[in-house]
Protein backbone atom coordinates (compact mmCIF):
# COMPACT_ATOMS: atom_id res chain seq x y z
CA UNK A 1 0.00 0.00 0.00
CA UNK A 2 2.62 2.53 0.86
CA UNK A 3 3.90 1.66 -2.83
CA UNK A 4 0.34 2.73 -4.14
CA UNK A 5 0.37 6.16 -2.36
CA UNK A 6 3.86 6.99 -3.60
CA UNK A 7 2.88 6.20 -7.18
CA UNK A 8 -0.42 8.49 -6.32
CA UNK A 9 1.63 11.20 -5.43
CA UNK A 10 3.98 10.62 -8.52
CA UNK A 11 0.58 10.88 -10.92
CA UNK A 12 -0.27 13.77 -8.97
CA UNK A 13 2.95 15.74 -9.96
CA UNK A 14 1.74 14.92 -13.77
CA UNK A 15 -0.64 17.94 -13.53
CA UNK A 16 0.54 20.17 -16.57
CA UNK A 17 -1.83 21.43 -18.98
CA UNK A 18 -0.99 20.14 -22.63
CA UNK A 19 -1.76 22.89 -25.39
CA UNK A 20 -3.87 21.73 -28.06
CA UNK A 21 -2.78 21.49 -31.55
CA UNK A 22 -4.83 24.74 -32.97
CA UNK A 23 -3.86 27.79 -31.30
CA UNK A 24 -6.00 30.21 -29.79
CA UNK A 25 -7.53 33.69 -31.94
CA UNK A 26 -6.36 37.10 -30.66
CA UNK A 27 -9.03 38.92 -29.47
CA UNK A 28 -10.50 41.54 -31.93
CA UNK A 29 -9.35 44.57 -29.97
CA UNK A 30 -5.49 42.83 -29.83
CA UNK A 31 -5.66 41.99 -33.75
CA UNK A 32 -7.19 45.11 -34.85
CA UNK A 33 -3.93 46.66 -32.89
CA UNK A 34 -1.56 44.62 -34.93
CA UNK A 35 -3.39 45.19 -38.35
CA UNK A 36 -3.27 49.55 -36.83
CA UNK A 37 0.32 49.56 -36.19
CA UNK A 38 2.05 47.78 -39.35
CA UNK A 39 5.24 49.95 -39.32
CA UNK A 40 8.59 49.21 -37.82
CA UNK A 41 8.74 51.16 -34.86
CA UNK A 42 7.90 51.11 -30.65
CA UNK A 43 3.81 51.06 -31.74
CA UNK A 44 4.52 47.88 -33.48
CA UNK A 45 6.63 46.52 -31.06
CA UNK A 46 4.11 47.14 -27.72
CA UNK A 47 0.95 45.32 -30.30
CA UNK A 48 3.75 42.60 -30.30
CA UNK A 49 4.25 42.15 -26.71
CA UNK A 50 0.41 42.66 -25.87
CA UNK A 51 -0.50 39.71 -27.94
CA UNK A 52 2.16 37.48 -26.71
CA UNK A 53 0.79 38.05 -23.11
CA UNK A 54 -2.49 37.69 -24.05
CA UNK A 55 -0.84 33.32 -24.73
CA UNK A 56 1.31 34.36 -21.59
CA UNK A 57 -2.09 34.42 -19.93
CA UNK A 58 -4.01 31.26 -21.34
CA UNK A 59 -0.78 29.59 -20.29
CA UNK A 60 0.09 28.94 -24.18
CA UNK A 61 2.82 30.82 -24.80
CA UNK A 62 3.86 28.16 -27.65
CA UNK A 63 1.21 29.53 -29.94
CA UNK A 64 2.54 33.00 -29.62
CA UNK A 65 5.97 32.18 -30.77
CA UNK A 66 5.23 33.46 -34.57
CA UNK A 67 4.98 37.20 -32.50
CA UNK A 68 7.88 36.18 -30.68
CA UNK A 69 10.16 36.08 -33.43
CA UNK A 70 8.43 39.32 -35.17
CA UNK A 71 9.27 40.93 -32.00
CA UNK A 72 12.78 39.71 -32.06
CA UNK A 73 13.78 40.70 -35.20
CA UNK A 74 12.10 43.89 -34.89
CA UNK A 75 13.86 44.50 -31.53
CA UNK A 76 16.94 44.56 -33.02
CA UNK A 77 16.08 46.79 -36.08
CA UNK A 78 15.31 49.39 -33.41
CA UNK A 79 18.48 48.66 -31.04
CA UNK A 80 16.11 48.82 -28.21
CA UNK A 81 17.67 46.67 -25.72
CA UNK A 82 14.79 46.42 -23.57
CA UNK A 83 12.73 44.69 -26.43
CA UNK A 84 15.68 42.54 -27.39
CA UNK A 85 15.94 41.51 -23.39
CA UNK A 86 12.24 41.08 -23.41
CA UNK A 87 12.24 38.45 -27.12
CA UNK A 88 15.11 36.42 -25.39
CA UNK A 89 13.01 36.01 -22.55
CA UNK A 90 9.67 34.95 -24.64
CA UNK A 91 11.94 32.89 -26.75
CA UNK A 92 13.82 31.23 -23.29
CA UNK A 93 10.30 31.09 -22.14
CA UNK A 94 9.52 28.39 -25.41
CA UNK A 95 12.00 26.50 -24.70
CA UNK A 96 11.91 25.68 -21.38
CA UNK A 97 7.52 24.74 -22.56
CA UNK A 98 9.37 22.25 -25.24
CA UNK A 99 11.74 21.40 -22.23
CA UNK A 100 15.37 21.99 -23.77
CA UNK A 101 16.20 23.22 -20.17
CA UNK A 102 19.66 23.90 -21.25
CA UNK A 103 18.92 26.28 -24.63
CA UNK A 104 16.35 27.87 -22.36
CA UNK A 105 18.63 28.37 -19.31
CA UNK A 106 21.26 29.98 -21.94
CA UNK A 107 18.94 32.21 -23.99
CA UNK A 108 17.03 33.62 -20.34
CA UNK A 109 20.97 34.12 -19.02
CA UNK A 110 21.62 36.23 -22.24
CA UNK A 111 18.28 38.40 -21.67
CA UNK A 112 19.25 39.09 -18.01
CA UNK A 113 22.50 40.33 -18.65
CA UNK A 114 20.97 42.72 -21.38
CA UNK A 115 18.52 43.42 -19.01
CA UNK A 116 20.62 44.05 -15.99
CA UNK A 117 22.14 46.88 -18.31
CA UNK A 118 19.13 49.25 -18.69
CA UNK A 119 18.35 52.14 -16.01
CA UNK A 120 16.46 50.58 -13.38
CA UNK A 121 13.00 51.20 -13.40
CA UNK A 122 9.69 49.55 -12.51
CA UNK A 123 9.66 47.74 -16.02
CA UNK A 124 13.37 46.70 -16.05
CA UNK A 125 12.65 44.97 -12.12
CA UNK A 126 9.53 43.40 -13.70
CA UNK A 127 11.41 41.87 -17.09
CA UNK A 128 14.07 40.70 -14.42
CA UNK A 129 11.71 38.72 -12.05
CA UNK A 130 10.07 37.00 -15.17
CA UNK A 131 12.74 36.06 -16.35
CA UNK A 132 14.40 34.57 -12.92
CA UNK A 133 10.77 32.97 -12.44
CA UNK A 134 11.29 31.46 -15.73
CA UNK A 135 14.84 30.32 -15.32
CA UNK A 136 14.28 28.94 -12.00
CA UNK A 137 11.86 26.29 -13.23
CA UNK A 138 14.42 25.29 -15.58
CA UNK A 139 16.36 24.54 -12.59
CA UNK A 140 13.87 22.92 -11.07
CA UNK A 141 12.67 20.35 -13.70
CA UNK A 142 17.04 19.91 -13.85
CA UNK A 143 17.25 19.35 -9.79
CA UNK A 144 19.99 22.10 -9.84
CA UNK A 145 18.72 23.36 -6.43
CA UNK A 146 21.48 25.18 -5.46
CA UNK A 147 21.13 27.14 -8.90
CA UNK A 148 17.45 28.07 -8.30
CA UNK A 149 17.78 29.16 -4.88
CA UNK A 150 20.18 31.62 -6.00
CA UNK A 151 18.04 32.31 -9.10
CA UNK A 152 14.91 33.08 -7.28
CA UNK A 153 16.79 35.31 -4.70
CA UNK A 154 18.16 37.67 -7.25
CA UNK A 155 14.19 37.90 -8.48
CA UNK A 156 13.03 38.40 -5.44
CA UNK A 157 15.34 41.62 -5.01
CA UNK A 158 15.27 42.81 -8.66
CA UNK A 159 11.05 42.61 -8.14
CA UNK A 160 10.74 44.36 -4.50
CA UNK A 161 7.51 45.61 -3.70
CA UNK A 162 6.68 46.37 -7.63
CA UNK A 163 4.32 43.60 -8.25
CA UNK A 164 3.28 41.90 -5.76
CA UNK A 165 1.58 39.38 -7.89
CA UNK A 166 4.88 38.55 -9.65
CA UNK A 167 6.68 38.37 -6.05
CA UNK A 168 4.26 35.56 -5.04
CA UNK A 169 5.07 33.45 -8.33
CA UNK A 170 8.40 34.08 -7.46
CA UNK A 171 8.05 32.97 -3.70
CA UNK A 172 5.86 29.67 -4.87
CA UNK A 173 8.67 28.68 -7.25
CA UNK A 174 11.04 29.08 -4.18
CA UNK A 175 8.87 26.79 -2.03
CA UNK A 176 8.54 23.88 -5.17
CA UNK A 177 12.62 24.21 -4.14
CA UNK A 178 12.14 23.55 -0.60
CA UNK A 179 9.41 20.79 -0.69
CA UNK A 180 11.66 18.92 -3.34
CA UNK A 181 14.91 18.72 -1.18
CA UNK A 182 12.43 17.72 1.66
CA UNK A 183 12.38 21.34 3.99
CA UNK A 184 8.43 21.21 4.18
CA UNK A 185 8.52 24.09 6.93
CA UNK A 186 10.68 26.40 4.35
CA UNK A 187 8.22 25.09 1.85
CA UNK A 188 4.84 26.21 3.94
CA UNK A 189 6.46 29.60 4.92
CA UNK A 190 7.33 30.53 1.09
CA UNK A 191 3.89 29.57 -0.16
CA UNK A 192 2.46 31.47 2.77
CA UNK A 193 4.00 34.65 1.86
CA UNK A 194 3.14 33.95 -1.71
CA UNK A 195 -0.47 34.04 -0.45
CA UNK A 196 0.02 37.81 0.02
CA UNK A 197 0.22 38.74 -3.38
CA UNK A 198 -2.74 37.11 -4.38
CA UNK A 199 -5.00 34.36 -3.04
CA UNK A 200 -4.84 32.02 -6.10
CA UNK A 201 -5.88 28.74 -5.31
CA UNK A 202 -2.59 27.21 -7.06
CA UNK A 203 -0.77 28.45 -3.84
CA UNK A 204 -3.53 26.78 -1.08
CA UNK A 205 -3.08 23.43 -3.03
CA UNK A 206 0.79 23.55 -2.71
CA UNK A 207 -0.10 24.12 0.59
CA UNK A 208 -2.34 21.11 1.22
CA UNK A 209 0.13 19.43 -0.92
CA UNK A 210 3.10 20.04 2.43
CA UNK A 211 0.41 19.25 4.89
CA UNK A 212 -0.53 16.06 3.21
CA UNK A 213 3.10 14.91 3.07
CA UNK A 214 3.81 16.31 6.72
CA UNK A 215 0.75 14.29 8.06
CA UNK A 216 -1.71 16.95 8.83
CA UNK A 217 -4.48 15.86 6.83
CA UNK A 218 -7.19 18.23 8.43
CA UNK A 219 -5.09 21.21 7.55
CA UNK A 220 -4.34 19.84 4.22
CA UNK A 221 -8.23 19.18 3.79
CA UNK A 222 -8.74 22.81 4.79
CA UNK A 223 -6.54 24.42 2.36
CA UNK A 224 -7.88 21.65 -0.68
CA UNK A 225 -11.46 23.35 0.04
CA UNK A 226 -10.40 26.51 -0.37
CA UNK A 227 -8.25 25.71 -3.33
CA UNK A 228 -11.50 24.47 -4.87
CA UNK A 229 -13.09 27.51 -4.18
CA UNK A 230 -10.59 29.92 -5.34
CA UNK A 231 -9.68 27.79 -8.81
CA UNK A 232 -10.32 29.42 -11.76
CA UNK A 233 -10.80 26.36 -14.52
CA UNK A 234 -11.95 22.46 -14.28
CA UNK A 235 -8.52 21.56 -14.16
CA UNK A 236 -7.15 23.09 -10.72
CA UNK A 237 -10.40 22.07 -8.93
CA UNK A 238 -10.38 18.07 -10.52
CA UNK A 239 -6.45 18.60 -9.36
CA UNK A 240 -7.64 19.36 -5.58
CA UNK A 241 -10.50 17.17 -5.74
CA UNK A 242 -7.99 14.34 -6.54
CA UNK A 243 -5.40 15.00 -4.10
CA UNK A 244 -8.61 15.10 -1.22
CA UNK A 245 -9.52 11.84 -2.63
CA UNK A 246 -5.48 10.59 -1.60
CA UNK A 247 -5.71 11.95 1.67
CA UNK A 248 -8.80 10.36 2.60
CA UNK A 249 -7.52 6.81 1.67
CA UNK A 250 -4.64 8.17 3.52
CA UNK A 251 -6.97 8.06 6.49
CA UNK A 252 -8.63 4.81 6.01
CA UNK A 253 -11.69 6.56 4.84
CA UNK A 254 -12.38 5.07 1.26
CA UNK A 255 -16.00 5.35 1.06
CA UNK A 256 -14.81 9.17 0.91
CA UNK A 257 -12.45 8.73 -1.04
CA UNK A 258 -14.70 6.98 -3.73
CA UNK A 259 -16.99 9.89 -3.15
CA UNK A 260 -14.43 12.29 -4.49
CA UNK A 261 -12.93 10.38 -7.56
CA UNK A 262 -16.82 9.61 -8.42
CA UNK A 263 -17.22 13.47 -8.47
CA UNK A 264 -13.90 13.64 -10.48
CA UNK A 265 -15.39 11.04 -13.06
CA UNK A 266 -18.44 13.11 -13.21
CA UNK A 267 -16.38 16.33 -14.41
CA UNK A 268 -14.13 14.61 -16.61
CA UNK A 269 -17.13 14.79 -19.31
CA UNK A 270 -16.14 18.22 -19.45
CA UNK A 271 -12.02 18.07 -19.48
CA UNK A 272 -10.33 18.43 -22.55
CA UNK A 273 -6.66 17.69 -20.38
CA UNK A 274 -6.03 13.43 -21.45
CA UNK A 275 -3.02 13.53 -18.57
CA UNK A 276 -5.42 15.03 -16.15
CA UNK A 277 -8.21 12.22 -17.47
CA UNK A 278 -5.33 9.32 -16.83
CA UNK A 279 -4.27 10.68 -13.35
CA UNK A 280 -8.52 10.69 -12.50
CA UNK A 281 -9.00 6.58 -13.99
CA UNK A 282 -5.78 5.88 -11.61
CA UNK A 283 -7.21 6.98 -8.64
CA UNK A 284 -10.48 5.93 -9.04
CA UNK A 285 -8.76 2.30 -9.90
CA UNK A 286 -6.98 2.71 -6.31
CA UNK A 287 -9.82 3.42 -4.72
CA UNK A 288 -11.65 0.45 -6.49
CA UNK A 289 -8.24 -1.70 -5.49
CA UNK A 290 -8.70 -1.12 -2.07
CA UNK A 291 -12.20 -1.97 -1.44
CA UNK A 292 -11.14 -5.26 -3.74
CA UNK A 293 -13.35 -4.49 -6.83
CA UNK A 294 -10.66 -5.49 -8.79
CA UNK A 295 -13.00 -5.66 -11.88
CA UNK A 296 -13.44 -2.12 -11.55
CA UNK A 297 -9.93 -1.42 -11.20
CA UNK A 298 -8.83 -3.26 -14.12
CA UNK A 299 -11.02 -1.29 -16.43
CA UNK A 300 -10.18 1.92 -14.83
CA UNK A 301 -6.56 1.14 -14.89
CA UNK A 302 -7.18 -0.17 -18.68
CA UNK A 303 -9.02 3.19 -19.80
CA UNK A 304 -5.71 4.81 -17.94
CA UNK A 305 -3.24 2.70 -19.86
CA UNK A 306 -5.19 3.32 -23.17
CA UNK A 307 -4.78 7.32 -22.68
CA UNK A 308 -0.88 6.66 -21.79
CA UNK A 309 0.28 5.04 -24.83
CA UNK A 310 -1.61 7.95 -27.08
CA UNK A 311 0.28 10.42 -25.46
CA UNK A 312 3.48 8.67 -26.24
CA UNK A 313 4.56 9.01 -22.56
CA UNK A 314 6.55 6.07 -21.49
CA UNK A 315 6.80 7.34 -17.62
CA UNK A 316 2.65 7.33 -17.34
CA UNK A 317 2.76 3.91 -19.39
CA UNK A 318 5.30 3.02 -16.66
CA UNK A 319 2.71 4.10 -13.51
CA UNK A 320 -0.50 2.25 -15.17
CA UNK A 321 1.79 -0.93 -15.42
CA UNK A 322 2.60 -0.59 -11.90
CA UNK A 323 -0.76 -0.44 -10.58
CA UNK A 324 -2.03 -3.18 -12.77
CA UNK A 325 0.61 -5.21 -11.26
CA UNK A 326 -0.98 -4.68 -7.88
CA UNK A 327 -4.73 -5.02 -9.94
CA UNK A 328 -3.43 -8.64 -11.11
CA UNK A 329 -1.83 -10.11 -8.16
CA UNK A 330 -4.75 -8.99 -6.30
CA UNK A 331 -6.90 -11.51 -8.68
CA UNK A 332 -4.78 -13.97 -8.23
CA UNK A 333 -3.00 -13.62 -11.75
CA UNK A 334 0.29 -14.05 -10.36
CA UNK A 335 1.60 -15.09 -14.00
CA UNK A 336 -0.23 -12.10 -15.89
CA UNK A 337 1.38 -9.90 -12.88
CA UNK A 338 5.02 -11.17 -13.53
CA UNK A 339 4.88 -10.41 -16.90
CA UNK A 340 3.55 -6.88 -15.83
CA UNK A 341 6.35 -6.53 -13.69
CA UNK A 342 9.24 -7.41 -15.98
CA UNK A 343 7.85 -5.20 -18.42
CA UNK A 344 7.54 -2.51 -15.56
CA UNK A 345 11.66 -2.87 -15.22
CA UNK A 346 12.04 -2.91 -18.74
CA UNK A 347 10.41 0.11 -19.12
CA UNK A 348 11.54 1.66 -16.00
CA UNK A 349 15.57 0.53 -16.72
CA UNK A 350 15.12 2.31 -20.08
CA UNK A 351 13.55 5.30 -18.83
CA UNK A 352 16.52 5.53 -16.48
CA UNK A 353 19.26 5.27 -18.92
CA UNK A 354 17.64 7.64 -20.97
CA UNK A 355 17.13 10.35 -18.13
CA UNK A 356 20.74 9.61 -16.66
CA UNK A 357 22.21 10.79 -20.20
CA UNK A 358 19.79 13.39 -20.91
CA UNK A 359 20.82 15.18 -17.88
CA UNK A 360 24.29 14.67 -18.00
CA UNK A 361 24.28 16.43 -21.14
CA UNK A 362 22.18 18.77 -19.55
CA UNK A 363 24.31 19.58 -16.83
CA UNK A 364 27.39 19.59 -18.92
CA UNK A 365 26.01 21.88 -21.10
CA UNK A 366 24.94 24.46 -18.16
CA UNK A 367 28.68 23.90 -16.83
CA UNK A 368 29.64 25.22 -20.01
CA UNK A 369 27.60 27.67 -19.88
CA UNK A 370 28.29 28.96 -16.10
CA UNK A 371 31.94 28.65 -16.87
CA UNK A 372 31.34 31.34 -19.71
CA UNK A 373 28.83 33.31 -17.24
CA UNK A 374 32.02 33.25 -14.95
CA UNK A 375 34.27 34.52 -17.53
CA UNK A 376 31.65 37.27 -18.53
CA UNK A 377 31.60 38.33 -14.81
CA UNK A 378 35.19 38.68 -14.79
CA UNK A 379 35.32 40.87 -17.86
CA UNK A 380 32.64 43.20 -16.57
CA UNK A 381 33.81 43.61 -13.58
CA UNK A 382 37.35 44.84 -15.47
CA UNK A 383 35.64 46.90 -17.79
CA UNK A 384 33.60 47.91 -14.41
CA UNK A 385 37.29 48.76 -13.18
CA UNK A 386 38.05 50.23 -16.69
CA UNK A 387 35.33 53.07 -16.54
CA UNK A 388 35.90 53.35 -12.93
CA UNK A 389 39.43 54.69 -13.72
CA UNK A 390 38.49 56.06 -16.54
CA UNK A 391 35.85 58.55 -14.04
CA UNK A 392 38.29 59.06 -12.27
CA UNK A 393 41.00 60.41 -15.02
CA UNK A 394 37.96 61.84 -16.61
CA UNK A 395 36.96 63.98 -13.32
CA UNK A 396 40.66 65.13 -12.32
CA UNK A 397 40.90 66.46 -16.08
CA UNK A 398 37.97 68.37 -15.48
CA UNK A 399 39.24 70.00 -12.07
CA UNK A 400 42.78 70.96 -14.12
CA UNK A 401 40.48 72.29 -16.64
CA UNK A 402 38.33 74.72 -13.93
CA UNK A 403 41.67 75.44 -12.32
CA UNK A 404 43.55 77.01 -15.40
CA UNK A 405 39.66 78.20 -16.06
CA UNK A 406 39.89 80.01 -12.68
CA UNK A 407 43.42 80.91 -13.05
CA UNK A 408 43.10 82.66 -16.27
CA UNK A 409 39.64 84.72 -15.47
CA UNK A 410 41.12 85.64 -12.20
CA UNK A 411 44.26 86.78 -14.39
CA UNK A 412 41.70 88.87 -16.78
CA UNK A 413 40.29 90.51 -13.99
CA UNK A 414 43.50 91.73 -12.21
CA UNK A 415 44.49 93.07 -16.01
CA UNK A 416 40.89 94.72 -16.10
CA UNK A 417 41.86 96.30 -12.50
CA UNK A 418 44.55 97.47 -13.56
CA UNK A 419 43.70 99.14 -16.60
CA UNK A 420 40.99 100.85 -14.81
CA UNK A 421 43.76 102.27 -12.00
CA UNK A 422 45.48 103.20 -15.29
CA UNK A 423 42.42 104.94 -16.65
CA UNK A 424 41.96 106.51 -13.30
CA UNK A 425 45.20 107.75 -12.53
CA UNK A 426 44.92 109.39 -16.86
CA UNK A 427 41.63 111.08 -15.49
CA UNK A 428 43.50 112.59 -12.70
CA UNK A 429 46.25 114.13 -14.58
CA UNK A 430 43.71 115.12 -16.84
CA UNK A 431 41.67 117.19 -14.67
CA UNK A 432 44.81 118.14 -12.89
CA UNK A 433 46.00 119.48 -15.95
CA UNK A 434 43.01 121.06 -16.81
CA UNK A 435 42.42 122.86 -13.54
CA UNK A 436 46.42 123.96 -13.44
CA UNK A 437 45.97 125.35 -16.92
CA UNK A 438 42.23 127.02 -16.01
CA UNK A 439 44.33 128.54 -12.90
CA UNK A 440 46.62 130.19 -15.12
CA UNK A 441 43.28 131.47 -17.99
CA UNK A 442 42.42 132.80 -14.72
CA UNK A 443 45.02 135.33 -13.95
CA UNK A 444 45.76 136.22 -17.42
CA UNK A 445 42.06 137.29 -17.56
CA UNK A 446 43.22 139.62 -14.52
CA UNK A 447 45.79 140.86 -16.42
CA UNK A 448 44.28 141.42 -19.61
CA UNK A 449 41.16 143.17 -17.65
CA UNK A 450 43.67 145.60 -16.50
CA UNK A 451 45.55 146.00 -19.60
CA UNK A 452 41.81 146.93 -20.93
CA UNK A 453 41.22 149.22 -18.61
CA UNK A 454 44.90 151.07 -19.65
CA UNK A 455 43.89 150.78 -23.15
CA UNK A 456 40.33 152.41 -22.80
CA UNK A 457 42.11 155.40 -21.14
CA UNK A 458 45.12 156.11 -23.70
CA UNK A 459 47.37 159.10 -22.72
CA UNK A 460 48.79 159.16 -25.88
CA UNK A 461 48.81 158.42 -30.05
CA UNK A 462 50.54 155.00 -30.98
CA UNK A 463 50.03 153.26 -27.74
CA UNK A 464 50.80 149.57 -28.10
CA UNK A 465 48.29 147.68 -25.72
CA UNK A 466 46.24 147.39 -27.63
CA UNK A 467 48.17 145.58 -29.90
CA UNK A 468 49.75 143.26 -26.88
CA UNK A 469 46.15 142.67 -26.03
CA UNK A 470 44.84 141.00 -28.89
CA UNK A 471 47.90 138.90 -29.36
CA UNK A 472 47.53 137.57 -25.20
CA UNK A 473 43.65 136.82 -25.93
CA UNK A 474 44.87 134.51 -28.67
CA UNK A 475 47.21 132.56 -27.19
CA UNK A 476 45.60 132.44 -23.65
CA UNK A 477 44.23 129.28 -23.80
CA UNK A 478 45.40 127.37 -26.66
CA UNK A 479 47.98 125.70 -24.10
CA UNK A 480 44.53 124.49 -21.88
CA UNK A 481 42.77 122.90 -24.82
CA UNK A 482 45.42 121.38 -26.77
CA UNK A 483 46.40 119.89 -23.50
CA UNK A 484 42.85 118.54 -22.48
CA UNK A 485 42.23 117.01 -26.30
CA UNK A 486 45.44 115.56 -26.25
CA UNK A 487 44.41 113.35 -22.55
CA UNK A 488 41.07 113.15 -22.69
CA UNK A 489 41.71 111.12 -25.73
CA UNK A 490 44.27 109.23 -23.88
CA UNK A 491 41.29 108.09 -21.33
CA UNK A 492 38.46 107.68 -23.83
CA UNK A 493 39.94 106.97 -27.23
CA UNK A 494 36.45 105.74 -28.57
CA UNK A 495 34.21 108.64 -27.02
CA UNK A 496 34.35 110.83 -30.32
CA UNK A 497 34.00 107.79 -32.70
CA UNK A 498 30.81 106.40 -30.74
CA UNK A 499 29.07 109.86 -30.54
CA UNK A 500 29.04 110.53 -34.10
CA UNK A 501 27.94 106.97 -34.58
CA UNK A 502 24.92 108.09 -32.82
CA UNK A 503 24.58 111.64 -33.65
CA UNK A 504 26.65 112.66 -36.81
CA UNK A 505 25.43 116.62 -37.16
CA UNK A 506 27.22 117.49 -33.96
CA UNK A 507 29.37 120.42 -34.33
CA UNK A 508 32.83 120.34 -33.40
CA UNK A 509 32.22 122.74 -30.59
CA UNK A 510 29.88 120.29 -29.53
CA UNK A 511 31.87 117.60 -29.90
CA UNK A 512 34.47 119.20 -27.61
CA UNK A 513 30.97 120.63 -25.08
CA UNK A 514 30.02 116.63 -24.60
CA UNK A 515 34.49 115.90 -23.54
CA UNK A 516 34.39 118.89 -21.27
CA UNK A 517 31.03 117.69 -19.59
CA UNK A 518 32.18 113.79 -19.83
CA UNK A 519 35.31 115.11 -17.92
CA UNK A 520 32.73 115.95 -14.99
CA UNK A 521 33.38 119.71 -15.35
CA UNK A 522 31.43 122.30 -14.42
CA UNK A 523 29.60 125.49 -16.04
CA UNK A 524 32.10 127.80 -14.52
CA UNK A 525 35.10 125.47 -15.22
CA UNK A 526 34.13 125.23 -18.88
CA UNK A 527 33.63 128.96 -19.72
CA UNK A 528 37.48 129.25 -17.77
CA UNK A 529 38.53 127.12 -19.76
CA UNK A 530 37.10 128.37 -23.15
CA UNK A 531 37.28 131.63 -21.92
CA UNK A 532 33.35 132.71 -22.54
CA UNK A 533 30.78 133.92 -20.12
CA UNK A 534 28.84 131.42 -17.69
CA UNK A 535 25.83 132.38 -19.74
CA UNK A 536 27.28 131.27 -22.96
CA UNK A 537 28.11 127.48 -21.62
CA UNK A 538 24.44 127.79 -19.83
CA UNK A 539 23.08 128.50 -23.54
CA UNK A 540 25.45 125.75 -25.00
CA UNK A 541 24.15 123.03 -22.99
CA UNK A 542 20.74 124.01 -23.63
CA UNK A 543 21.58 123.43 -27.05
CA UNK A 544 23.40 120.54 -26.77
CA UNK A 545 20.66 118.85 -24.80
CA UNK A 546 18.21 119.65 -28.28
CA UNK A 547 21.02 118.20 -30.82
CA UNK A 548 21.30 115.10 -28.27
CA UNK A 549 17.56 114.45 -28.13
CA UNK A 550 17.01 115.01 -24.49
CA UNK A 551 13.66 116.17 -23.80
CA UNK A 552 13.56 114.59 -20.56
CA UNK A 553 14.65 117.85 -18.30
CA UNK A 554 15.90 114.94 -15.22
CA UNK A 555 17.87 113.39 -17.51
CA UNK A 556 21.29 114.07 -16.46
CA UNK A 557 23.81 115.45 -19.33
CA UNK A 558 27.42 113.66 -17.77
CA UNK A 559 25.06 110.61 -16.48
CA UNK A 560 23.88 110.42 -20.59
CA UNK A 561 27.60 111.32 -21.78
CA UNK A 562 29.04 108.31 -19.58
CA UNK A 563 27.50 105.75 -21.47
CA UNK A 564 29.66 106.36 -24.59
Amino acid sequence: MKRLSLLLLILLSLGVIAQNESPIPLPDSLAGRLKEHRKTDFARAEALDAAIGFYDKKERILDAQGYIQELSSLANDLKDNYYIALSDYYIGYCELEKHNYAASINKLNEAYRRAEMLRLTDRTRLLLGRISLTKSSGFLSLNMFPEGFETLERGLDAVDEVDLKLRGRLLNNLGNLHADIGNSQAALEAYKNALKGEERGWYHYNIATVYSDMGYYDSALMYLDSAMFLSTSLDDSLRAKQLKGVIYNKQKLPQHAEQCFEECMEDLRFCENPELILVVNLNNAYTALRNKDFQKAMQLENNAEEIAHQLQEERKVLDCLGLKTLILKGMGKFEESLTCILQYDSIRESILSRQDRNKVHEIAHLREITALEQQFEVERKVAKQRMRYMGVIALLTIVLVLTIVFFLVKNKRQKELLLKQELDLRNREVTSKTMSQMQTNEVLNEVIEKLTHLANNPKGVGNPLPTAIRELKSRVDDGAKTDFDYYFVQVHPDFYAHLKRDFPDLSKNELRLCALIRANLNIKEIANLNNVSIDSVKSSRKRLRKSLGIVDSNVDLVDFLSMY
